[in-house]
C-alpha cells in the first residue's frame, strides 16, 4: 500500500470499479502521480477537521476511463487534481461549507446531494455551485 496523506492511499486515489469491470488500465503517469499527492493532502486536511475517513468514489481517471463513463474532456480527475467523495455521517452540505475555510481549491461541487466533487487545480477559481 503507498500512502499519499497520512490516510489516504494511493489505490483508493486511482481505483475505479468500472476501470475493472472493463479492463481499463487506469495506471498514472509521473506528473499525474505529483498531481494525485496534491489532492489527497487537501482530503487529508478536509479528514483531519471532520475526524472521520473520507470515501473516495471517484479519483483519477485515465481518458478511456473518462470516456467511458461519460465524464468531460476538460475534466481535472484526468489530471489527478479531482476527486469524488463523501464523509460518512457527515452532510454534504456541512462539508461544503467548511472546505472553503480550509483549503484552496478550483471547483467544489454538491453533486446531486450524494457526493462532492473537489478540484484542486491551481488556476483557484473558488467555484462552489450544486447540481440537482
Amino acid at each position: 500500500m503507498i500512502w499519499l496523506a497520512k490516510n489516504i492511499t494511493y489505490e483508493e486515489m486511482i481505483f475505479s470499479q468500472t476501470a475493472a469491470r472493463h479492463g481499463i488500465d487506469n495506471t498514472p503517469n509521473d506528473a499525474v502521480n505529483d498531481n494525485l499527492a496534491r489532492t489527497a493532502l487537501a482530503l487529508q486536511v478536509i479528514r483531519s477537521y471532520f475526524r472521520r475517513p473520507v470515501v473516495v468514489s471517484s479519483g483519477f481517471r485515465c481518458d478511456e476511463l473518462n470516456v467511458k463513463i461519460g465524464g468531460s474532456k476538460n475534466s481535472h480527475h484526468r489530471l489527478g487534481l479531482a476527486v469524488d467523495f463523501t464523509i460518512p455521517d457527515v452532510p454534504i452540505e456541512d462539508v461544503i461549507k467548511k472546505i472553503p475555510h480550509l483549503i484552496h481549491f478550483d471547483q467544489l461541487i454538491n453533486e446531486y446531494g450524494r457526493w462532492i466533487h473537489l478540484s484542486v487545480h491551481p488556476r483557484l477559481g473558488k467555484q462552489v455551485f450544486d447540481v440537482k
